[in-house]
Order: C-alpha cells, then sequence, then structure tokens
C-alpha cells in the first residue's frame, strides 16, 4: 500500500509543471463553475430560487460536479494503473450514489415536476405522493443493482443462487402486492385523500400519510393508527369530508311533574333558535316531544349541518348544547336525571 503511494508521488513528481496546473485548473473550473451549473439544471428543473443553496437538489449537483472534477484532474495526470484502476471504481460507485440520490430528490413530492401531469392537484395530490414514493423506491433499487454491478458481482447469479430463500420472499411479498394494488384501487377510485376524516369499523382520524403497503390515521386522541391499505380498500369507509350535512341528533329529558305550559315554550323557543342559525340546514329541523316515560318527558332534537369537518363539526355541538343549556336556566327548567326503584 505503502508502494502504491510512493510510486503515485514519483508519477506525479516526474509531471511537467504545464501538466500539474492543467490538472489544478481543471478541478478549479468545476469547483467554482459548480454553483453556476447547478443553478442553471434547478431552473431547467423549475426547483424554487427561495433558499436555493439550502436546497438538497442543488447540493447534490453541486457535489457531483466537484466530483467530476477531481475525477477528470487525476485522469489527465495519468498516474499508475493500479491506482487508476481503484480510484475510477471508487469514484464510479460514489457517482453512480450521488446520481441516485439526486434523480430520487427529482422525484420528492414537493418538487412540482410531476404536477403538471394532475389535473385537479387537490383531489390529485395523494395520487402523486403515492407515485412519487413508488418511483423513488425504484430509482433506489436500480441504483443498488448498478453498484453492485459496478463491484463485480453478477446480478442474475444472485438472483438464482437465492434459490430457495427466493421462494420465501416470493411468498412473503404476496401480502406486500396485495396491499400494494390495494393502494392503488384507493387512490384511482379517490375514497379518500390526505387530510379527509375517516371512520371504519371502530377506527376514526385524519388521513396523515398513504404509502405503499399501507395508510397512516390520526386519531383525535392523537395517536397514529396504521392499517393495509386491503383493510381500507375492502372495508366500509365513511368519508366524512365527502359528506354534503351531519347530522345531530340528541334528547332532552325534562322531569315529569314540569310544567306543560313551560315546556311547550321551551320547545319553540329551541325550535326557533335553531331556525335562525347560519350553520343549521333549514329543511330538517325537528323538535317534538316523543316518549313520556314513567318518570320524564322526553323531547327530541335533530338537525342537519353543512359542517362536515369533525374538528369544527364538535366546536359546533359544543355551542348548541350550551345555547340550550343557558336558555333552561335562564327558564329556571331542570333536566330529570335516571333512576332506579330498589
Amino acid at each position: 500500500m505503502m508502494e502504491s503511494i510512493q510510486n503515485v508521488i514519483d508519477v506525479v513528481k516526474s509531471k511537467e509543471l504545464i501538466e500539474l496546473v492543467i490538472a489544478v485548473g481543471i478541478l478549479v473550473v468545476f469547483v467554482l463553475g459548480s454553483s453556476w451549473f447547478s443553478r442553471i439544471i434547478c431552473k431547467l428543473f423549475k426547483v424554487k430560487k427561495i433558499k436555493l443553496k439550502e436546497n438538497a437538489i442543488y447540493k447534490n449537483l453541486k457535489t457531483i460536479f466537484v466530483m467530476l472534477g477531481i475525477y477528470l484532474s487525476i485522469l489527465f495526470l495519468q498516474l499508475p494503473f493500479n491506482f487508476m484502476n481503484i480510484f475510477t471504481k471508487i469514484s464510479k460507485i460514489i457517482l453512480i450514489i450521488l446520481i441516485t440520490k439526486l434523480a430520487a430528490d427529482l422525484a420528492d413530492p414537493k418538487i412540482s415536476l410531476l404536477k403538471r401531469f394532475v389535473k385537479d392537484e387537490k383531489k390529485g395530490q395523494s395520487s402523486y405522493e403515492f407515485i412519487t414514493k413508488i418511483i423513488r423506491g425504484l430509482i433506489y433499487i436500480i441504483g443498488v443493482f448498478i453498484i453492485i454491478s459496478e463491484l463485480g458481482y453478477d446480478i442474475s447469479g444472485i438472483i438464482t443462487g437465492l434459490g430457495l430463500s427466493g421462494v420465501v420472499l416470493a411468498l412473503a411479498a404476496q401480502d406486500i402486492a396485495k396491499n400494494l394494488f390495494a393502494g392503488f384501487a384507493v387512490l384511482t377510485d379517490k375514497t379518500f385523500k390526505v387530510g379527509d376524516y375517516i371512520e371504519i369499523d371502530n377506527i376514526s382520524g385524519n388521513i396523515e400519510d398513504i404509502s405503499f403497503r399501507t395508510t397512516r390515521i390520526r386519531t383525535m386522541d392523537n395517536s397514529i393508527i396504521t392499517l393495509p391499505n386491503s383493510i381500507l380498500a375492502d372495508g366500509k369507509v365513511i368519508n366524512w369530508n365527502e359528506n354534503q350535512k351531519r347530522r345531530y341528533e340528541f334528547n332532552l329529558r325534562f322531569k315529569l311533574n314540569s310544567n306543560v305550559t313551560t315546556l311547550k315554550e321551551i320547545s319553540n323557543r329551541i325550535k326557533f333558535v335553531l331556525k335562525t342559525n347560519k350553520d343549521i340546514i333549514q329543511d330538517n329541523i325537528n323538535v317534538n316531544f316523543t316518549e313520556i316515560l314513567n318518570d320524564s318527558v322526553n323531547l327530541n332534537i335533530y338537525f342537519y349541518t353543512p359542517i362536515v369537518e369533525y374538528t369544527k363539526f364538535l366546536e359546533f355541538k359544543s355551542e348548541i348544547n350550551i345555547m340550550i343549556l343557558s336558555m333552561l336556566e335562564k327558564e329556571g327548567v331542570e333536566l330529570a336525571y335516571p333512576t332506579q326503584s330498589v
């Protein structure tokens, strides 16, 4: 090893001054020009200029140009064969890694390269992000295969050599493929998208992410539930964001000895307040005494609201409940509580 390094040093010392100047010049041109070249490419790909120097694509391009400068300057010096053989292989692997990362970054959901193919960006955002994740995954897989090939390994031989393990992997991949196709079905049918509030079985929450195999849901208690896409594709999913209205129904139980005139007045006032509320659909407001029980009279109230987003719907319900409780308190009317005879 030390002998090889010494040979390289001796060859460099034997070079003419003009050759060393040209080699250094090549390196300087690529180092100084890396920013300019990178800016031009970023402009072609319409990368946002804001904080360009912090952009991953810009940084990656600069590193690639600097690496090319190092490689070309060393190549120009025509150093010993053994050294150049190792140096070339290492340089190629580094460049493959950098180019693979650059290609994956260009397919990042934050970059607008593929957005031009999404006609309705609001509805197609989930599909767009899902497709870009698949593309990024394929890019990394291809990059790994190229590196393995560059290291001198026969890829076909590796695949053949897997034997029984390959069969096991293929069987295990069936579940992955099932969920992957289910993910495509979900996105194609536009059942839901990121940000929607959905309900399936006993699980409800906002969609946070749709990946290759799974979908992440954030529940109201701020926990994350990850479901396989196959469950979402086959199950009964309620997408509240797609609904045009929500129903709110509740019962008020008044004491049996309450004044009938007062109860009727309360019923009329509740109906009037609901009819004057801009967040309530006026066609379906129902306020009726539906039952006379052993210890109480039941007033059933139900109506519809165009507020479908779950958090806002909860706030709306809270406002209605407080309004009715304030009305009852002002009239001095008490609600009946469940009783049990022993």
